[in-house]
C-alpha cells in the first residue's frame, strides 16, 4: 500500500501537473505522510474532528 505522500507524487508525475491540493480526512494521513506531503511542497487540506458543532454560513453572491 502506497502512503499519500507516494500515491500524491506519482499522481502529480503522471499528469505533468505543476501543483495541485490533496484533500483528505483524518483517518487517511498520518503524521509521516504530513511530512512528506510538505518536504515534496505538495498542498494539502485535512478534516480534523471539531468537540463541538460549529455551523458556519457562507454568502456565495
Amino acid at each position: 500500500m502506497k502512503s499519500t505522500a507516494e500515491a500524491s507524487r506519482e499522481f502529480r508525475d503522471r499528469l505533468g501537473l505543476g501543483s495541485f491540493v490533496v484533500v483528505a480526512n483524518r483517518g487517511m494521513v498520518s503524521a509521516a505522510n504530513l511530512q512528506a506531503l510538505q518536504d515534496e511542497k505538495i498542498e494539502c487540506v485535512i478534516a480534523e474532528r471539531r468537540r463541538q458543532p460549529q455551523v458556519r454560513h457562507f454568502d456565495l453572491t
